[in-house]
């Protein structure tokens, strides 16, 4: 196993852009209008635990129709998928904690595109979340975790 680097994701600042503000503005703008009025969202600044920059230093948890639809929002779904919060699997393990999984396919790397499985813990009470990122085929196993704040 070899280790790859990812190329820096939309969310470092590029060429004196700030561009993290940029995305959280995006994701404020699409929240105002998209119909997630009724949701409850949640903003995490997360320390990366790795070198590789595989965890996004801000994260969103989106949670919807009674805890029953959860979403996620980082640099790397926005540099992906714009601004849309992707949907994620979703596991209760207790009444506020929940183990979220999802795969990012096509992120740009050193060696072309790339798959990411990521799964994250994320802890209402304690307003906490956790983000671990396998880039496939690689020995990449990054980590970061961090404190979350609710603004909606």
């Amino acid at each position: 196993n070899r280790a790859m680097r990812v190329f820096p994701p939309v969310y470092e600042n590029q060429k004196g852009r700030n561009v993290v503000r940029i995305i959280a503005l995006g994701f404020a703008g699409l929240l105002a209008f998209a119909g997630l009025a009724e949701a409850a969202v949640y903003e995490c600044e997360i320390k990366n635990r790795s070198r590789d920059r595989v965890v996004a230093p801000k994260y969103w948890v989106v949670l919807e129709n009674n805890d029953q639809q959860v979403s996620v929002y980082d640099g790397f779904i926005a540099q992906l998928y714009g601004d849309k919060a992707l949907p994620v699997r979703s596991t209760r393990q207790g009444e506020n904690k929940f183990m979220l999984k999802y795969k990012l396919e096509d992120v740009p790397g050193t060696d072309g595109p790339m798959a990411i499985d990521y799964r994250a813990t994320f802890d209402r009470a304690a307003l906490t979340v956790r983000v671990n990122g396998v880039v496939s085929g690689y020995a990449n196993n990054s980590h970061g975790s961090g404190a979350c704040k609710k603004i909606r």
